[in-house]
């Protein structure tokens, strides 16, 4: 027989041949601690989406500085390729025309143009992909390869761009370094 408080708390058995003891609760109390187990996840859930919200709120903060600070900059423009994957797993390469537009805020992605007499047609046309600097949330220059990888808060991927010559990734590497800023946590 065992007395009554024993029935609401956990007890331990003893189990044989081990050195360890297993904990035995009674239902009452075994829902007690679940609901306290879940309640504890719930706040660490809750306070990691407070973080994240106010890392992001900063982020923003401070990408604006960086903006107002890089009006005055002057636009870069050049041939980038951008490395993608396909939808069946594979890797292909695509030329653009890439503008960095601080004045407007923008990264521009153009197609190039086939020849040198349509390059007219080819700025008239819409551009095929722009970014706005102000949601730049990641810079990684990688210049083993001529590699300019850039993260977006409103693009689920990473826009990857590789330079064909040392100058041009030079360039470009100069004329993002200035957005990298918004990127540092110190203040």
């Amino acid at each position: 027989l065992k007395p009554a408080w024993l029935k609401q708390t956990a007890y331990n058995i003893f189990v044989s041949g081990g050195s360890h003891w297993a904990c035995c609760l009674t239902s009452k109390s075994r829902k007690r601690w679940q609901h306290m187990a879940n309640h504890r996840r719930a706040v660490e859930k809750m306070n990691a989406r407070a973080r994240a919200e106010e890392e992001k709120l900063n982020r923003r903060r401070r990408s604006t500085v960086v903006m107002t600070e890089n009006v005055a900059l002057p636009p870069v423009e050049g041939f980038l390729t951008r490395f993608r994957r396909s939808i069946f797993g594979g890797e292909y390469e695509q030329p653009h025309r890439v503008v960095l537009d601080p004045a407007a805020g923008t990264l521009t992605l153009w197609d190039p143009p086939a020849d040198d007499s349509t390059q007219a047609k080819a700025a008239a046309a819409e551009p095929r992909k722009v970014y706005r600097l102000s949601f730049l949330d990641m810079v990684n220059i990688s210049d083993k390869f001529l590699q300019i990888s850039l993260g977006f808060a409103d693009h689920k991927k990473v826009l990857s761009l590789t330079a064909r010559t040392k100058a041009d990734f030079n360039s470009w590497a100069m004329a993002l370094s200035h957005y990298s800023k918004s990127m540092s946590t110190e203040e």
